[in-house]
């Protein structure tokens, strides 16, 4: 059995890309330059600042009633903070070691919850599912599954750089994940030349079998710790070493994601 070695691995190779700030509404109290700093010193190779876009298009109201997907309410909002966004982040957009950009979902409507301008300005666009559009509590594993499914299609085909947590709906809805998705998603991914990430922000570990399939498929493979709160910031160790276990070996530098240059 293989048993990963993350201390001998060069960490200045890794980019955390799936980092927060204190303008998240689930923040904790991470900020953005406790992020920069600490992610330093944990001596990664860059940070990723990707806020929730949605929740800086919205109020934290809106937001948690789901009214972005359901009521694609995040366009033209006067409520916008996207504004203070980028002004939060504009002393890191000189620093090579930070890239910069935004955590879509799809809207009821079928878009990314992004506008155009914010895409162009943005390094890195994150695409991740909470919530299904429309999301009935009494659906059935299999109408889940399908929604989950295309959701999933849509979000890949609208153009994101990274699959965030890419089966953490189903734990969050108190549902097992169907293992026989791993394929087809790992297909998809493929398909749609978009890395997925491995995030430990949960306490439900991802599973390697399906980041061994990713692999086999040529799908890059993006490490995120999804900070929220200060202690999280840099420790990139435990997706460090799901990542091993799916690659069998120590040295993953060839299947790591990276972020492209900086706009």
């Amino acid at each position: 059995m293989y048993i990963s070695r993350t201390m001998s691995f060069d960490y200045s190779k890794i980019v955390d890309c799936h980092c927060h700030t204190e303008l998240a509404y689930c923040n904790s109290g991470v900020t953005a330059m406790q992020a920069v700093e600490d992610s330093k010193k944990a001596g990664l190779g860059g940070v990723c600042l990707t806020e929730h876009a949605p929740q800086l298009y919205c109020t934290a109201d809106e937001f948690w009633g789901v009214e972005h997907i359901n009521r694609c309410i995040w366009r033209n909002n006067p409520a916008s903070r996207v504004p203070i966004f980028k002004t939060l982040v504009a002393p890191y957009r000189d620093d090579p070691f930070v890239r910069v950009g935004f955590e879509v979902e799809l809207d009821a409507d079928g878009c990314l919850t992004i506008n155009d301008e914010d895409r162009q300005w943005a390094d890195i666009v994150v695409g991740a599912i909470h919530w299904l559009a429309g999301e009935p509590r009494d659906f059935t594993q299999t109408q889940f599954i399908d929604a989950f499914v295309d959701t999933n299609r849509k979000i890949l085909a609208g153009g994101v750089d990274v699959l965030a947590h890419p089966f953490r709906v189903f734990p969050s809805r108190k549902r097992a994940v169907d293992k026989t998705l791993y394929p087809l998603m790992a297909d998809m991914l493929g398909e749609f030349n978009t890395a997925a990430e491995i995030n430990t922000h949960h306490t439900s570990s991802p599973d390697p079998d399906f980041y061994a399939l990713c692999i086999d498929r040529n799908v890059k493979i993006s490490l995120g710790t999804d900070s929220h709160f200060p202690h999280q910031v840099g420790k990139i160790r435990q997706n460090l070493e799901v990542l091993q276990k799916a690659a069998g070996k120590d040295d993953v530098s060839e299947y790591l994601y990276y972020p492209g240059a900086k706009k």
